[in-house]
């Protein structure tokens, strides 16, 4: 199967020359024989088709029209047409041999001139068989022709006629589908391979159900806690966990294009398609199913559940930053999975680039108090804008925030507090729509890096 489908691979660009590698090796006759047939139309249409064969039967061994043979030493013992080979052996080979009192194998009643030839070649001293080629009529003709051919790249004949040129050397380029042909044809196939293997999003989808509905009943109506810290606590433990829940979904992009490396490596230096209609046909097919599906489950599930900001386009707003966010961690993953020489490392460089950008939200240390030394930090974690965008979404227009603490027998409370107060005490500007453009700015230079990786670093071997 597998050397049927690098045949077909091949064929898809309609190459001018193709080159096989014993094609028919493991195959049964009957395909073996439909293999070959289909390399007979093409060449046919104009494709030279050159291909190592290991004895071929006679049906194979008539559909090729050039032949050559090779001494074990790897010397030429024959090389012409197919349809003057019988006669070659008769005259240089039979006679010789019998003259010279070796064993010649008999041809059968229906023989195949080479399993002939091959016989022959095993008793015949591979220097006899050189010589012999060299005396033969087929040798003039060759060499006349090699020698034409020659002197088509030779500057000093310029005598030569342009339609002879154009008879003896005949020039095409690989055909090459259209960008939007190459993307449609790689999206049906990325949308097959999902159709066929459901289960990844499947489980995607029941895993963003399942962690939606969890958090939407543990802080479920979370208003009837203002006039306690808890209420407040809560807003910023949620938004937390979001962002967490979307750090640890990106790395399943890290293996998205190890997986299928290899197979884009031979299609692409096939000259079937581009990198571009590749790269964004696996993003389409990636960000749709799996960038998409989580924020909407928190978004249509956990919102009302937990009854968050129910002022007039906060709910979009939330789920438009949890799609950036998603975006743009994925992307980073995808970044690292292309830069990464295995899994292993990709999975360490993965999690520690997660485990930074939660570090540096603004849950785990307040934005204010971060050392000079690792802002550069804050600025470059995609969790930051995520996790102040989410929390101002959430505090805006809120009133009546309270802040309680109890010592001893003694219950402290301060307030009431805006929402804005709150998330200004904790250092969380006004900057939510700043924070969301950051996000897609950050999703789309990830997949920009993904694209000029996939070209710079992501090569066949020469």
């Amino acid at each position: 199967e597998k050397r049927r489908v690098s045949v077909a691979i091949e064929l898809l660009s309609e190459p001018a020359i193709l080159f096989l590698d014993e094609p028919t090796t493991g195959q049964d006759s009957s395909t073996a024989v439909m293999l070959c047939k289909a390399l007979k139309k093409i060449a046919k249409d104009g494709t030279t088709v050159v291909m190592s064969i290991h004895q071929p039967r006679i049906d194979i061994f008539e559909m090729m029209t050039q032949i050559v043979f090779m001494t074990r030493e790897g010397r030429v013992a024959y090389c012409g047409p197919t349809a003057g080979l019988s006669d070659y052996i008769t005259t240089y080979l039979r006679k010789d041999g019998i003259e010279n009192g070796l064993a010649i194998p008999q041809p059968g009643a229906s023989s195949n001139p080479a399993d002939e030839l091959l016989d022959i070649m095993n008793v015949l001293t591979p220097q006899l068989l050189v010589d012999r080629f060299k005396d033969s009529k087929t040798y003039k003709i060759q060499t006349s022709v090699l020698d034409v051919l020659s002197s088509l790249y030779d500057d000093s004949n310029k005598e030569l006629d342009d339609a002879l040129m154009t008879r003896l050397v005949h020039q095409r380029g690989k055909y090459r589908a259209g960008w939007l042909e190459q993307l449609a044809h790689l999206s049906f196939r990325a949308l097959r391979n999902t159709l066929r293997n459901p289960f990844p999003f499947f489980l995607h989808g029941v895993t963003a159900v399942v962690a939606a509905t969890m958090i939407g009943f543990v802080f479920k109506n979370i208003h009837s806690k203002d006039e306690e810290t808890e209420g407040t606590q809560d807003r910023f433990g949620i938004m937390f966990f979001l962002v967490l829940y979307l750090s640890l979904l990106a790395l399943t992009s890290l293996p998205i294009w190890r997986e299928e490396q290899q197979l884009f490596i031979a299609e692409r230096a096939s000259g079937i398609y581009g990198t571009s209609a590749y790269v964004l046909s696996s993003m389409i097919f990636d960000v749709v199913p799996y960038r998409i599906l989580p924020p909407l489950a928190f978004t249509l599930i956990s919102y009302p559940l937990i009854d968050l900001n129910s002022a007039s386009g906060h709910q979009i707003f939330f789920f438009l930053v949890l799609v950036a966010c998603n975006l743009a961690l994925s992307g980073l993953c995808m970044l690292i999975g292309v830069l990464t020489a295995s899994n292993a490392s990709a999975n360490a460089a993965g999690s520690l680039a997660m485990l930074t950008s939660l570090l540096f939200c603004g849950y785990l240390l307040n934005k204010a108090q971060t050392p000079d030394s690792f802002s550069f930090l804050t600025l470059w974690s995609p969790g930051n804008y995520a996790y102040e965008a989410l929390v101002y979404n959430e505090f805006d227009g809120l009133n009546g925030l309270y802040i309680t603490s109890t010592i001893a027998d003694s219950k402290v409370t301060a307030g009431p507090f805006t929402g804005q107060e709150i998330a200004h005490c904790f250092g969380f500007l006004n900057e939510q729509y700043y924070d969301l453009f950051v996000l897609l700015v950050f999703g789309g230079a990830y997949f920009f890096l993904v694209l000029v990786a996939m070209k710079v670093f992501v090569k066949e071997q020469r």
